[in-house]
């Protein structure tokens, strides 16, 4: 069928959520298996989205590298080794399910972005920390989503993209999930699209902290939807928290960029001139597994052993120790020019350490799939980083990419599947009316809170209250800070009443769902008492795995947020490998 309008709602069979990686694939999937597929994106068809920033360096196995693209990988590195550092690095939380698609999986994605034109640079060296192989090969995040958009469009009229436009909740009925309604900010309109199936791909919520590694546009819309239609999310204590991040230019302004891994041979060092690593991990130092390292950084920093800044505080890095034709060798590396961008970063290196600290890079936890993309509510499927239980308490570096096509293949199939088998659902009017007051509400106010107001007050809280040196105290402080925002939301209003491209109209309507993201966060991590991975606790530093081997899993029930907990054979689900003692 096509998508067509029907009394005033355009209905369709797929419905996307999100037009990055992981949206894309998705919308291409359910296209090839039939099915009429329409896409919201909050931007333009390939020009946002955090797949265009990325790194983009694919993980599988070394066997598949060498007999797919010739690359000169490691022999010894076995579809099974991926898995085991997935898992190692993970903290032994994640759904081992969704690991073993992930690993199966990704060397059929990436060989199918190659012979649609994608070019690859190489292995991706040297191994990242965790991994005991370079498991991957490399591209440029560019390079994807501009393959990606070109797909979409050869599909012609079977998938139609609705560009500028950000979906604001889902649309039920009796327990199923039959489209969703949201703001297109270009013309000012409400919009609503009825679906037989729906996936949202709509990544992370790192907007709720003032710097981060990610695109503006990453809010926490899809967690947020997803928890008001009543959808399971799980581990969203667990975020990840990048290190040696700095401002760029050099000295800082405000753009943000970040260096992945250390291995080109940096030091970093507190105000004493110690490298501090060597309390924390002595063998791999800065080379140690990025949780652990971001860790550190910032206990240094919070413990008055760091410097404190204009934006906060943050320790010292350094290559000074490293020959000058070293330093400019790096600066040749294409991968970090894209961090630093120019020689003069380089030649200041030479003479100077530069301040370094950590900033939020991606979400571990998210919306509760299985690994076919499905989610706790029927009709509704997911993909990508709005998902949780693919990486535990830590993500491998390079697994992110490659979950991106790997989900959004599942979840894309799964959702064509589903409706070729069922028949569109009646739209509730009364809910449909419900959901566009809420939309226009804040352009329709004559006077009240400031969105943008509400956004720096929330970004100052999880700043200081949810970075990944947390305390039981620190956070239920912040969970009653968030309860006391909660109640400036039905007075949010715009001061322009300009419909179009009214970003402070947009604000509004992303506070809600920082809000929630951000409550997520607070909740979670206070109720895991322990030390794992991303979440450190200084009240429990320790691992527990007698009593904290398990995820944390929330739902909406009535108006509150529930949590509890589920071991094996929940969705932990230790299929193939069982932790060790410790």
């Amino acid at each position: 069928m096509t998508a067509k309008a029907t009394g005033g709602t355009v209905e369709t069979d797929v419905l996307v959520i999100g037009s990055g990686g992981a949206g894309l694939y998705a919308a291409i999937e359910a296209a090839r298996n039939g099915q009429q597929v329409m896409v919201l994106t909050k931007g333009v068809l390939g020009k946002n989205g955090a797949t265009l920033t990325s790194g983009a360096d694919f993980n599988l196995d070394g066997h598949s590298i060498r007999r797919l693209f010739g690359f000169t990988a490691d022999p010894r590195d076995a579809p099974e080794i991926l898995f085991e550092d997935t898992i190692n690095v993970g903290e032994w939380i994640n759904n081992q399910k969704l690991v073993e698609t992930l690993v199966d999986d990704a060397p059929q994605r990436v060989k199918e972005l190659v012979d649609w034109g994608t070019r690859m640079e190489g292995l991706a060296m040297p191994a990242r920390p965790g991994c005991r192989y370079p498991h991957g090969v490399k591209t440029t995040g560019l390079e994807i989503s501009n393959v990606l958009a070109k797909k979409v469009k050869q599909l012609g009229q079977q998938v139609t993209v609705r560009d500028n436009i950000m979906a604001t909740d889902l649309l039920t009925s009796n327990g199923r999930v039959v489209g969703a309604v949201g703001l297109d900010f270009a013309h000012g309109d409400f919009v609503a699209i009825k679906a037989k199936a729906v996936v949202i791909a709509t990544g992370g919520g790192q907007e709720i902290f003032p710097i981060h590694t990610y695109p503006k546009e990453m809010s926490g819309d899809g967690q947020a939807m997803g928890y008001r239609a009543g959808a399971e999310l799980l581990d969203m204590e667990s975020m990840q928290f990048i290190t040696m991040t700095f401002l760029h230019p050099y000295p800082p302004t405000s753009a943000r960029f970040l260096i992945l891994f250390m291995s080109n041979g940096g030091w970093l060092l507190n105000k004493h001139g110690q490298r501090f690593m060597s309390k924390w991990d002595p063998q791999n130092m800065e080379d140690a597994r990025r949780s652990l390292v971001a860790v550190a950084v910032n206990k240094e920093i919070l413990e008055g052993r760091g410097w404190k800044g204009d934006r906060g505080g943050y320790v010292a890095l350094s290559m000074r120790h490293l020959p000058e034709d070293i330093i400019d060798y790096l600066s040749g590396d294409w991968y970090i020019r894209r961090c630093l961008f120019s020689k003069r970063d380089f030649d200041h290196l030479k003479k100077d350490s530069i301040e370094a600290f950590i900033a939020p890079h991606s979400f571990q936890g998210g919306l509760r799939v299985d690994e076919n993309g499905s989610t706790t509510l029927a009709g509704l499927f997911a993909a990508g980083e709005v998902t949780g239980g693919l990486h535990g308490a830590d993500r491998l570096a390079g697994n992110a990419v490659s979950q991106c096509f790997v989900q959004g293949s599942r979840a894309g199939r799964s959702a064509a599947r589903f409706a070729a088998k069922n028949r569109s659902a009646e739209v509730n009017k009364s809910q449909l009316e419900s959901l566009r007051e809420k939309v226009f509400a804040p352009l329709e106010r004559k006077d009240g809170v400031s969105p943008l107001e509400m956004r720096r007050r929330l970004q100052k809280l999880a700043s200081e209250k949810l970075i990944n040196v947390r305390s039981g105290e620190s956070l239920e402080k912040a969970v009653g800070e968030i309860e006391e925002m909660k109640k400036s939301l039905p007075r949010l209003a715009a001061r322009s009443k300009n419909p179009r491209y009214n970003r402070e109209w947009v604000a509004a309507l992303e506070a809600e769902n920082s809000l929630v993201v951000a409550e997520m966060i607070a909740r979670s991590a206070l109720m895991r008492t322990e030390s794992r991975g991303n979440h450190y606790r200084y009240d429990f530093p320790a691992t527990d795995n007698q009593n904290w081997l398990k995820n944390i899993i929330l739902r909406r029930v009535d108006t509150k947020m529930r949590l509890f907990t589920a071991a094996p054979p929940g969705p932990l689900h230790f299929a193939r490998v069982t932790p060790p003692e410790r």
